[in-house]
């Protein structure tokens, strides 16, 4: 009888460990397992680059979530497409290098199924769509023209007349590159990243009303200004300049900060030892961010996917290991989170055809990442409409 106590208790901690085990593992996020019932809807917009019979190539696809369908809706020559949809869904407008005589980039729309609505006029530049006003009616377009050096303008484009009005003229700036240009969400301000001549980045903020120019910030090397959904704050990464615990070797790391738009008061949120925080990214009711955790010790170029609350701040790591993940962008209902991601060595040798890159969908609320599917070539950007 006491044999038998003693084999009761044995299998009854056993079976106590299971559950422990598999309670505890819940935590864990497993890439190809089912979404919930409630699945996510609507459609992700990818730009990728890719090699066709040694013809460098542009894309532009559709996703459609709920069938996992991929349809290739917009094929171009040109250097970089950046697709920015309407906030309706209803149209795209993208830089177009295709039929320009001399190389440079007009802007063109198509509506969602890949028709071609209109190409706006050319502005003598190579010209990048930063983003669509709020009534759908304007876009703000980066022009880079060539003189004696390569400036930029900034211009909004009526999308119905092709009327431009400048609204930022660089010509007798120093910066020799301006990038990471964001529109407001209020349409008064751009904010964007410029770099010097010395190497140095920093944020300025443009008044699109006068053309008046602001310096957010000046630190070491500031980029990727993000404003917050309802305007009131703005995210950016850092560069900060440190030596590895273990040698005087160089090794600098990127952080994520967070300051308010007047620029009065700033914020780390994000910074680790021989760690980088890249492709932030805000919820859209502005009460989260997700960004890429990169060890500098980890070889094989996996990371984690990360949610950082605002107001608890807290970092919950919501995937990690298995491939590289980039781009994270949420669902409209701030519920999901599709990313792109691919397994291999990014510093290898390109294959002429490009990566293959999976992009997948993380239900945030039950730690599920489900893969929707696999397009060769090197994914630059990702979008996600209702």
């Amino acid at each position: 009888m006491k044999a038998n106590g003693k084999k009761i208790l044995i299998i009854a901690c056993i079976v106590l460990i299971f559950i422990c085990a598999v309670s505890c593992s819940k935590d864990e996020v497993s890439k190809d397992q089912e979404l919930s019932d409630s699945a996510p809807a609507g459609e992700l917009t990818i730009s990728l680059a890719m090699y066709s019979d040694d013809d460098f190539m542009q894309e532009i696809h559709s996703i459609d979530i709920s069938s996992e369908e991929s349809t290739v809706i917009a094929t171009d020559h040109g250097v970089y497409t950046a697709p920015k949809l309407s906030h309706d869904g209803t149209k795209i407008a993208y830089s177009s290098g295709t039929d320009t005589m001399d190389g440079s980039q007009c802007i063109k729309i198509i509506d969602s199924s890949g028709k071609e609505l209109k190409s706006l006029p050319d502005l003598g530049g190579n010209e990048t769509v930063i983003g669509w006003s709020r009534d759908d009616k304007e876009i703000l377009v980066q022009s880079l023209v060539q003189d004696d050096i390569y400036f930029t303008m900034f211009y909004i484009m009526d999308v119905e007349t092709g009327e431009a009005r400048l609204v930022g003229d660089f010509r007798e700036d120093v910066f020799k590159a301006i990038q990471s240009a964001q529109w407001s969400p209020d349409e008064k301000h751009v904010i964007f990243s410029a770099t010097d001549e010395m190497g140095s980045s920093s944020i300025y903020r443009l008044n699109v009303s006068d053309g008046s120019l602001s310096t957010f910030t000046q630190g070491y090397y500031d980029d990727f200004p993000r404003w917050s959904p309802d305007g009131e704050h703005i995210m950016f990464l850092r560069i900060r300049e440190e030596c590895s615990a273990d040698s005087e070797d160089y090794n600098p790391c990127i952080d994520i900060w967070l300051a308010d738009a007047e620029g009065e008061e700033f914020k780390c949120i994000a910074r680790d030892e021989s760690t980088d925080h890249t492709d932030i990214a805000w919820s859209p009711d502005g009460k989260d961010i997700v960004f890429i955790k990169s060890s500098k010790e980890v070889t094989d170029y996996d990371n984690e996917l990360v949610l950082y609350n605002l107001e608890s701040e807290e970092a919950k790591v919501l995937i990690e290991g298995e491939g590289y993940k980039y781009i994270p962008v949420f669902s409209p209902d701030g519920k999901y989170i599709a990313f792109g991601s691919f397994i291999g060595d990014p510093s290898q040798e390109v294959p002429d055809e490009g990566f293959d890159n999976h992009v997948y969908i993380m239900d945030i609320k039950e730690g599920k990442a489900q893969k929707i599917c696999t397009i060769t070539g090197d994914i630059y950007t990702l979008e996600w409409s209702e």
